[in-house]
């Protein structure tokens, strides 16, 4: 694992047959909120409920990244630790930084994250240029529409479809929101 400091982010890059990605990966999933996914990376956003959090997996990927190094350099885990608020983008190493794909690997990448992107906005019927306020009212109108109280005490299997319904309409509200963010 190599740990980059940049101006602007933590970079947290490994192979993809490393021991360490897979236990790096199911700790970010199961831990952070904000986290976004693309085809070669990862995310972490600022979120202040998850500093303890992040400085645990700052101080972790330090001491896989420290084996590496012929020398201990506590200044450099200083500097990652109050760095923690910065976004962290955990990237494989097949891949360059920040999503950018490398030419020999671009006919086999397809971005999952904008397949989800336009799934969700076919789901809230928008497109990519609505407004905010449109988004909003769609949304708000889809959940009246497919509220599962609308046929409670009606067939079992009926509310199980409705809310699934309200449950996918959701998820999709929330990808495109945080998404324009």
């Amino acid at each position: 694992m190599i740990i980059t400091l940049k101006k602007n982010a933590i970079v947290l890059t490994s192979t993809d047959n490393s021991i360490n990605l897979k236990p790096l990966l199911y700790f970010v999933n199961k831990n952070f909120q904000k986290v976004k996914h693309f085809s070669n990376s990862v995310v972490i956003y600022n979120e202040n409920s998850e500093e303890i959090k992040k400085k645990y997996l700052l101080k972790w990927a330090y001491k896989i990244y420290e084996k590496s190094l012929s020398h201990n350099s506590g200044a450099f885990l200083q500097q990652l630790i109050a760095s923690h608020s910065l976004p962290i983008y955990v990237v494989t190493s097949k891949y360059s930084h920040f999503g950018r794909v490398n030419t020999e690997d671009k006919p086999c990448v397809e971005s999952l994250y904008e397949k989800k992107l336009q799934k969700s906005y076919i789901i809230l019927s928008i497109s990519d240029k609505s407004t905010d306020g449109e988004m909003k009212k769609n949304y708000r109108n889809m959940l009246k529409k497919h509220h599962p109280d609308i046929v409670y005490n009606q067939n079992e299997d009926l509310v199980k479809l409705y809310t699934r319904r309200f449950q996918v309409i959701q998820n999709a509200y929330e990808f495109v929101r945080e998404h324009r963010l």
